[in-house]
């Protein structure tokens, strides 16, 4: 269409050509009448006649390309002297064609704006980054449950001495096995609990009087709980406060034959102890316990005993070396004393004086963590 509308303008603009040519020729024969074949466009008009009262009588509306072309692109014409009107009619022609070329101009403005194809709005496309893979999981060792059970066996070393009111004696023994056994439980980072029972062989022997050896077990049960402080990377405090229950022996003499017999007596005690534990490295460690017993409880399974005062400390120094990875072994020294001011009575026995034991127990002892 547009090669068409093209084709179409140039004809027009040669076909104005010709008119114009033919209009210059006019103006240089005055005396002759005017002929054009453009008669259908611009009529022949004499010197003579009345001027034009509509100006629309002279042009008709040429071709709107034409117009367009002739308006953008105007030949100048010259005046010929002794020709004004020609001149005059020419002006009325030209602005004609301008005003016509004006209002095509507008007209044609508004069908563009009419046929005008908005755009489309296009949201701008965004890439969206493709999701990260996820990271591959390794998997980490487990955390340890916080149990703790350790075993330990060794051999023990007893010092006993009585002051009775009737007779005084001693015992020195060196015996085993001994037997401790323990569990703890770790509830979190810091507060556990643990239970341990302790099992001391005991051996007296009165050969001044040729009587028979008496044998007994002197037996510790603890339950404590524990609050456990990192002062550093390598140090670890542990604090306990519970209860223990002792069932130890007690040598007695009769009151007129003064032949020994044993009873067991029961003390339970409140405990308060600290334990530093310390890592040398990785595989070794060192522990050291002490803890201060003060009696609550004192009873006799036959008769009846008391108390007056008493005092009772124990504790255990110990190296450990990690065998493998939850499973420790070590070299332990553990040890309690404990004195008492008490009186005693029962049927055949009635005494009073100062007891005081100490045991001394060297063991191996193996842990194992979960």
């Amino acid at each position: 269409m547009s090669s068409r509308r093209r084709l179409l303008v140039t004809l027009l603009f040669l076909f104005a050509l010709l008119v114009t040519s033919a209009l210059a020729l006019r103006s240089g024969h005055a005396d002759k009448p005017a002929t054009s074949t453009s008669s259908s466009i611009i009529p022949t008009r004499s010197a003579t006649e009345a001027p034009i009262a509509n100006q629309s009588e002279i042009v008709e509306k040429p071709q709107v390309s034409a117009q367009i072309e002739i308006a953008e692109n105007p030949r100048p014409i010259e005046p010929t002297p002794g020709r004004e009107l020609h001149s005059r009619h020419m002006r009325r022609y030209a602005a004609s064609i301008a005003q016509n070329v004006h209002s095509q101009e507008q007209v044609r403005r508004s069908i563009a704006s009419e046929d005008r194809v908005e755009p489309v709005s296009q949201t701008p496309l965004s890439l969206v980054p493709e999701a990260a893979p996820a990271p591959l999981k390794i998997e980490e060792p487990s955390e340890p449950l916080g149990l703790k059970i350790y075993l330990g066996v060794g051999v023990n070393y007893v010092a006993y001495d009585e002051n009775l009111t009737e007779v005084s004696t001693n015992y020195r023994d060196l015996r085993g096995p001994a037997t401790n056994v323990g569990v703890k439980m770790q509830a979190t980072d810091e507060f556990g609990i643990e239970a341990s029972y302790h099992r001391t062989p005991m051996k007296f022997e009165n050969s001044s009087v040729a009587l028979t050896t008496l044998e007994s077990d002197w037996t510790s049960i603890s339950l404590e709980g524990s609050y456990a402080k990192k002062t550093s990377k390598e140090n670890e405090l542990t604090f306990s406060l519970g209860t223990q229950i002792h069932q130890m022996p007690l040598a007695m003499f009769e009151l007129m034959s003064h032949q020994p017999q044993l009873r067991d007596i029961q003390l339970l005690n409140l405990s308060v102890g600290v334990r530093d534990t310390f890592y040398l490295n990785k595989r070794t460690r060192a522990s050291l316990l002490g803890r201060f017993q003060q009696p609550l409880l004192l009873s006799a399974r036959t008769g009846s005993m008391k108390a007056d005062s008493a005092f009772m400390f124990d504790g255990s120094v110990g190296l450990e070396k990690r065998a493998f990875e939850k499973v420790w072994f070590g070299l332990f020294w553990y040890g309690q004393y404990q004195r008492l001011n008490f009186s005693y009575r029962d049927s055949v026995i009635q005494t009073a004086g100062t007891q005081s034991a100490l045991f001394s127990d060297l063991e191996l002892r193996f842990t194992f963590e979960f």
